[in-house]
């Protein structure tokens, strides 16, 4: 039956999605969750780019912002970092976002800043005098400076201890179930617009249960979350419940949809099933034909049956695509790096012809 339902996400073509610009500001919906914890935390960020790998962060509107990672397994649990844009010619400081979720021993959020300003305290990195709290719409905040400790000493001075303090930060504390959530946005210094620019942002944060996925939205982030964990077994049946609902209606954005086919037939390639996880890329570029990274995944593929045309004739679409778009060469294949290369590396027109497409 398994077998019935994953073969069924390829069968047919869906319709190509309009794809949004790259300057243009679109609400993202961010969904941080931690394994075996039920609750996941949502935020609306202002964002633009379908590519998280385009080189041209510097490119996007101004109060927008761009998703530069995302890492579930950060030591301090879930970690999401963004960056705000700055217009070419502007001189305005880059503002940093991050949001972290930690399991917790169900405090309130109030208890959650009262910890989180102690720790710091404790800690000797904040600046006492600086600190003010307040709530907003119930949400307590936090604004505050670190402060930077170094030796600015020479081999003629000798020691010579300092002190700075750090962009000032703004954070915003949540609780619930079980669950934390710290939203802190880094600046050296905060303007009306880019104050109101964190409040809406707070006005779109909430926690959501998602024991019960519905949407291509809950399915995609449940198994995005199990394959960050290397689960990737386990993930497939939540990716292939997202294709499934996206191939009747596509609701995820452009970003995502991409992601959740890499991941499905990355999972699937992981687990054994190469054919299904053919039949997913080739979907995925009838929809999406300008996707560099499904390109290098059929690669990756055709390597590993060692098929020498096609893995190039991939390899050259890869490099093509990824030109094209801008990307950095460190997120394309390294054949020479990768196991699925392993058996053609060892012949010579290969590595001739990848090392022709690098320099291209």
């Amino acid at each position: 039956m398994a077998s019935k339902v994953l073969l069924s996400i390829c069968l047919a073509i869906a319709c190509v999605a309009a794809v949004q610009g790259q300057g243009e500001i679109v609400p993202r919906v961010c969904r941080l969750a931690l394994l075996d914890q039920k609750l996941a935390f949502d935020i609306t960020l202002p964002s633009f780019g379908d590519d998280p790998f385009d080189r041209k962060v510097q490119d996007g509107p101004p109060l927008a912002f761009r998703v530069a990672l995302e890492d579930p397994r950060d030591s301090e649990g879930y970690l999401l970092l963004a960056v705000e844009t700055i217009p070419k010619g502007k001189e305005k400081p880059n503002a940093w976002l991050t949001i972290r979720l930690h399991p917790i021993a169900n405090p309130t959020a109030e208890d959650f800043r009262t910890s989180h300003l102690k720790s710091l305290t404790k800690r000797d990195v904040l600046k006492t005098s600086s600190v003010r709290t307040w709530d907003y719409n119930h949400i307590p905040l936090a604004r505050y400076s670190l402060l930077h400790r170094y030796d600015d000493g020479t081999s003629f001075t000798g020691p010579t201890p300092r002190v700075d303090s750090s962009d000032r930060h703004l954070s915003a504390y949540f609780a619930s179930g079980g669950v934390s959530a710290l939203v802190t946005m880094v600046i050296s210094d905060f303007d009306a617009d880019q104050e109101k620019l964190f409040y809406s942002m707070l006005d779109s944060a909430k926690f959501v249960d998602t024991s019960n996925p519905t949407s291509s939205f809950d399915y995609y982030h449940k198994g995005q979350l199990l394959y960050r964990h290397t689960k990737y077994a386990q993930a497939v049946e939540p990716l292939a419940g997202a294709v499934i609902l996206e191939k009747r209606e596509r609701k995820l954005q452009l970003r995502e949809w991409r992601d959740l086919i890499y991941l499905m037939a990355n999972c699937l390639a992981r687990t054994g099933r190469t054919s299904v996880a053919f039949e997913v890329l080739q979907y995925g570029i009838g929809v999406d034909p300008s996707n560099w990274s499904f390109h290098a995944e059929l690669a990756r593929i055709y390597a590993r049956d060692n098929d020498l045309e096609k893995t190039l004739a991939e390899m050259e679409k890869t490099f093509s695509l990824a030109k094209a778009a801008n990307i950095n060469r460190i997120w394309l294949p390294y054949p020479s790096a990768e196991p699925a290369f392993k058996e053609l590396m060892k012949n010579t027109s290969f590595r001739e012809a990848v090392k022709k497409m690098e320099k291209e």
